[in-house]
């Protein structure tokens, strides 16, 4: 059976990547934490594994003093530490994140790479059969 490949007809803005990643991490985080919805925040947590940053953290943060006063008394409620705030924009303002240093956070940046130059085959390799693990099972064993 051959499988189509639809064709890339647009090319995704920054704003739409960075939020993709941020729904895939709160997705991960939802999957072992229990998940509170306060007001301009969501908190994550998970009191069996204190120490695990999946497990414990703030997703979508608007930046307010309020929100992030209320995130941390949420927290210190459950006698753990929210070792990860996320924030909603893609970028925080110097007053925002002086709000959270003085709580004792950092900054942190990270990259997303995009490979923009990437040229899909001309040709399929009709030799070349995906097919699901176990049906191969007996091919592995061997």
């Amino acid at each position: 059976m051959e499988l189509t490949i639809a064709p890339q007809s647009y090319r995704p803005s920054d704003e739409s990547l960075i939020l993709a990643l941020k729904q895939a991490t709160l997705a991960m985080s939802q999957m072992v934490s229990e998940e509170t919805t306060l007001d301009g925040v969501i908190a994550l947590t998970n009191s069996d594994a204190p120490l695990i940053r999946q497990a414990n953290r703030a997703a979508s943060w608007d930046g307010s003093p309020e929100s992030l006063s209320q995130l941390l008394e949420h927290f210190a409620q459950q006698q753990l530490n929210a070792l990860v705030i996320d924030s909603i924009a893609p970028m925080l303002d110097e007053t925002q994140i002086n709000n959270a240093i003085k709580q004792g956070y950092r900054a942190d940046t990270r990259q997303l790479l995009v490979m923009s130059k990437f040229k899909p085959y001309e040709a399929m390799n009709t030799d070349l059969q995906v097919i699901p693990a176990r049906a191969a099972y007996r091919e592995v064993k061997a």
